[in-house]
């Protein structure tokens, strides 16, 4: 189906802001701030972020905070962005040093596939991973839509063009055979996808978010909202990056029973160009794993999924040599995979 007025008119200013919503806690409509080419090894780099309104821009504030705070040569400053795909785009560029950004989308962009295919970014390397981000199917309880199946011939929200977020929804929608022919495809933010499903101006969404994003909270406590389960084996199998995870019952009010859900994790990213060496990554590591409690209160989900112990959990990507060299001093077996070929 052709997209509706709504859909054309939105998609149309989220592409001129430069923006997508991927990590499920930014309005599409936020702007890069505060972005300048990062002086390679100098110390000073800022870290790219989300949206302002939701875990990871706090999160990334509490963290330059303290790594500017206990370093004599490191000096950082958090930055609002589209999200990963932006973020990785500004790294390469060198408009940032180190950066927040989707498991999956990382996994694409070091691969060289999907939206990067042609593309490859080979000197992409993580340092660990924070929080958990969760792919759900949302509609209203009393909807006559049921099931992703029940999607075809309605009104979706699938996020904002070229996004992680929409690229997972596309995933989702064609593991179940439908195609955005068979639907109106709206592109929006989370929160415009909130208010178009209370307003009635859609009929379901797509979107990924930690489990109590703002967005979902406060959409919950004002509609009785339905989660749909995303149990087809194929997609599993196919997109092996994501784990299938059940939301707990209980979730959101009214949701009596588990259901099952695509998940995969957000991870901390930088490259392997020199922008930040080897030991200030090592510094890096150092300053926020021994004053994690400066940063990990930034928000509830950041408290609940991020901790030394799950640091490796969810990595697509190989470690920075400075993060090897440091899990190697805690003791940590970095598992082979993890290990970047430039590592001695």
């Amino acid at each position: 189906m052709k997209k509706t007025l709504m859909g054309i008119g939105l998609s149309l200013s989220l592409v001129v802001a430069g923006c997508g919503n991927d990590e499920g806690s930014s309005d599409s409509s936020e702007e890069t701030s505060g972005a300048t080419e990062q002086a390679s090894g100098s110390g000073e780099f800022d870290i790219g972020t989300a949206g302002s309104g939701g875990a990871l821009f706090p999160m990334g504030t509490k963290m330059a905070q303290t790594i500017t705070n206990n370093s004599d040569s490191l000096s950082s400053s958090a930055i609002t962005s589209g999200g990963s795909i932006e973020n990785i785009r500004q790294m390469i560029s060198g408009e940032q040093g180190m950066a927040i950004a989707s498991s999956e989308i990382a996994y694409f962009a070091y691969e060289g596939i999907d939206q990067y295919e042609g593309n490859q970014v080979e000197d992409l390397r993580s340092l660990f991973g924070s929080i958990n981000q969760w792919a759900l199917a949302i509609t209203k309880e009393d909807s006559e839509i049921n099931s992703i199946e029940d999607m075809a011939g309605g009104r979706i929200g699938v996020g904002a063009p070229g996004s992680g977020g929409e690229n997972t929804a596309r995933k989702i929608l064609n593991s179940y055979g439908i195609t955005y022919d068979d639907i109106s495809e709206e592109y929006l933010s989370d929160s415009e996808m909130a208010e178009g499903l209370s307003d009635g101006m859609i009929d379901a969404f797509l979107l990924t978010n930690p489990l109590n994003s703002a967005t979902l909270m406060d959409l919950s406590n004002t509609q009785d909202i339905q989660v749909l389960p995303v149990d087809e084996p194929s997609f599993y199998e196919e997109y092996s990056y994501f784990d299938v995870m059940d939301v707990p019952a209980g979730t959101y009010p009214g949701q009596d029973e588990p259901v099952p859900t695509p998940t995969n994790r957000i991870i901390l990213v930088t490259m392997n160009d020199g922008t930040l060496s080897h030991d200030q990554v090592y510094e890096i590591m150092e300053i926020l794993w021994e004053n994690e409690s400066s940063w990990v209160d930034a928000h509830a989900a950041v408290q609940a999924d991020t901790s030394f112990d799950n640091a490796l959990e969810g990595l697509t990507i190989p470690l920075h040599s400075g993060a090897v060299e440091y899990y190697e001093s805690k003791g940590v077996d970095v598992p082979e995979e993890l290990i970047p070929p430039e590592y001695n």
